[in-house]
């Protein structure tokens, strides 16, 4: 049921990309799994993007925040503290 909920929810937003053709060559939309809902194109890069229902759908999913040059977690809780450990913002921030 999930998986038919996120494919409604992308599905106008892809029609439009797709209209505007800002859809990324060879992209197709994406579903349940590690790919993005849709990738398309601004300012000549590719960008990917997922669709949600609302603030609260983040399965997993952290926000950083830009700040004097340093990413650092938007809120801090088990899972970034988890992330962290693991070595996930130490690489974040190499790759500026």
């Amino acid at each position: 049921m999930l998986v038919a909920t996120g494919i409604l929810l992308s599905m106008p937003v892809f029609i439009v990309l797709t209209t505007k053709g800002l859809i990324a060559l060879n992209s197709k939309r994406g579903g349940a799994g590690n790919q993005p809902d849709i990738s398309f194109m601004h300012d000549n890069r590719q960008t990917n993007l997922e669709v949600k229902l609302d603030l609260e759908a983040d399965y997993g999913q952290k926000m950083l925040k830009w700040n004097d040059g340093i990413w650092s977690w938007c809120v801090d809780d088990i899972v970034t503290e988890f992330y962290t450990q693991c070595g996930v913002l130490q690489f974040i921030q190499t790759k500026q």
